[in-house]
């Protein structure tokens, strides 16, 4: 418990001097509380946020490389700890993606996206699934590979057509994106199609049935 409440003052006296500016001083409180996490069980979710408070310093630092190893380990952790829903989780990933994108290693970032987009849909998450459906197309688009952006933009409108209503302005936004991927790829004819379906509100039957 004595170790426990140290920690917890090392890491609120280091987030408070990072949020200052103070950013050497956060660094030691930050290393102060990983020196002292140490007697902590491996897997045990207290250090995943320890890890995750050390990567933010040296983030910061533009030492990505120590960055990216601590917070691959806070995400292994949250995994086992069955805390993928959590905010420290979505916390986590998003400094390992952006640790990840400072060095340009793309292939890792997709990867990582991947893999949180399948987990959401085990959870039943599929607006959230959604979103991670958006940056790995938004990513490929942005590096160039095209065809690779069409495969999981198709992959998201056959999703949005199993959970989302006809005419969601989700759904609409995916169409779009496709329309702009056919354009990219000169399929002119094929891109005005699908930007059509996008801007046409969804059909309904003038022949509803009502009761007598």
């Amino acid at each position: 418990m004595i170790t426990e409440n140290l920690i917890n003052s090392y890491l609120a006296n280091g987030s408070a001097a990072f949020a200052d500016g103070q950013y050497q001083a956060a660094g030691k409180f930050f290393f102060a509380a990983y020196q002292k996490s140490k007697a902590f069980r491996k897997s045990d979710p207290r250090l995943a946020v320890v890890y995750a408070n050390l990567a933010l310093f040296y983030y910061q630092q533009k030492r990505y490389k120590k960055a990216e190893t601590l917070l691959e380990q806070a995400l292994a952790i949250v995994g086992i700890a069955e805390q993928f829903e959590t905010a420290l989780g979505e916390n986590i990933r998003t400094q390992l993606s952006n640790a990840y994108m400072a060095q340009k290693k793309y292939a890792a970032v997709i990867r990582l996206y991947k893999n949180t987009l399948h987990k959401y849909q085990e959870l039943g998450q599929h607006t959230k699934a959604a979103l991670f459906y958006d940056r790995i197309i938004d990513l490929y688009g942005a590096l160039g590979k095209i065809s690779r952006a069409e495969v999981w933009c198709k992959r998201a409108i056959k999703e949005d057509e199993l959970h989302l209503q006809p005419g969601d302005p989700s759904a609409r936004k995916r169409l779009v994106k496709l329309a702009w991927i056919y354009n990219e790829q000169n399929r002119t004819s094929e891109a005005c199609a699908v930007y059509q379906k996008s801007v046409t509100p969804p059909s309904h039957s003038q022949f509803n049935a009502s009761p007598n």
